[in-house]
């Protein structure tokens, strides 16, 4: 049937949806009448197009900016379609599966010419033992080279919101909660410890809280995956200066057991007090504050907060490594019941 007389996208908007999101020529009648309000008098620009797919959520504004782009964004990923950007280096996502399913796709680096700089072995291990984590710490399931000598791990997407959503919405969590997701991530961080990972990272934006309550570590390795190698860098912002140990400030250092344990000390002092331990908003000062006296007694902010949670956050986050717990299970131990209760080392 000829469309003659009949509103359209431009060749060059088709050409894309043909290209990226085939799936959508077959709302294009169902969005026309839309699109006669939205224009009216006016010619039907791509831009109306646009709005009327994302009025009717066929496509996210997200997904409209980038098919605006000169040239446009990416909007594929091997079998998934992006939805949202996520950062710099990660993009929410969609299987093109009957019962579609919803990922985090991650960046890993690139490729250099000549030579492989991707942690391949590193990638290798997260795919491997992913099924094996448990619920309260989510690994990338598959990776996907995208043919530009670039590679991406896919994660299971995890519903709810992010500690610091809720640090800025609410503001500091009663001692109680603390305990709980103190809990969790102990039992988190040990057992990546247990097969030679560390987060790198163990910062309020990747722990996330689900509807159910479940707490999720996420985003495991990513700081490592995007320097392209298994050592730490000096944080390059604030948000990364709270899950990095004093002595790795000054240069790059390998990640270590006590290091993990530095910043989850942090991350429950941030809870429990609403604000980070140094209160300065730049990083290289944060760093001098790190290096010169230990984190202060949490209870000067929050004089509810038990003893034993005090004495084991003081623990966590002592200036020189040799003074905090040597691993998790350490942690674990020396909290005396408190943190973990019902609780074993992990083996």
């Amino acid at each position: 049937m000829s469309r003659a007389g009949k509103r359209q996208p431009s060749e060059r908007l088709m050409g894309l949806i043909s290209a990226q999101l085939p799936w959508l020529r077959e709302w294009l009648p169902h969005c026309e009448p839309l699109v006669r309000r939205l224009a009216g008098d006016l010619p039907d620009f791509d831009t109306v197009w646009l709005d009327a797919f994302v009025q009717q959520r066929l496509i996210t504004p997200w997904q409209a900016d980038q098919l605006q782009r000169e040239p446009p964004g990416p909007l594929k990923i091997g079998q998934f379609t992006l939805v949202e950007a996520r950062g710099r280096h990660s993009f929410a996502a969609v299987s093109a599966e009957q019962v579609p399913r919803q990922v985090v796709i991650t960046a890993a680096g690139q490729q250099m010419q000549g030579h492989d700089a991707l942690p391949t072995q590193l990638i290798k291990q997260l795919v491997a033992v992913s099924h094996l984590a448990p619920s309260c710490c989510r690994l990338p399931t598959q990776s996907i080279d995208d043919g530009n000598h670039r590679t991406w791990l896919v994660t299971p997407q995890v519903p709810g919101w992010s500690l610091r959503d809720l640090l800025i919405r609410g503001g500091r969590f009663p001692w109680q909660a603390v305990q709980e997701i103190g809990r969790e991530l102990l039992r988190a961080v040990a057992w990546l410890q247990s097969h030679k990972l560390y987060h790198s990272e163990l910062v309020a934006e990747n722990v996330r809280i689900t509807p159910a309550g479940e707490i999720v570590l996420v985003s495991v390795c990513d700081r490592l995956l995007r320097n392209q190698h298994s050592q730490l860098r000096s944080p390059e912002n604030l948000k990364q200066c709270g899950g990095t140990a004093p002595h790795a400030c000054s240069g790059e250092t390998t990640a270590d057991a006590r290091d993990e344990l530095y910043a989850l000390g942090c991350l429950l002092w941030q809870l429990l007090t609403g604000r980070r331990p140094f209160p300065t908003a730049d990083p290289v000062r944060h760093q001098l504050l790190q290096q010169q006296s230990d984190v202060p007694d949490v209870r000067e902010l929050a004089p509810e907060c038990p003893l034993w949670m005090a004495n084991q956050i003081h623990s966590m986050t002592r200036r020189k490594p040799e003074l905090r717990p040597a691993s998790a299970n350490d942690s674990l131990q020396q909290s005396t019941g408190q943190f973990f209760s019902d609780q074993q080392p992990v083996q």
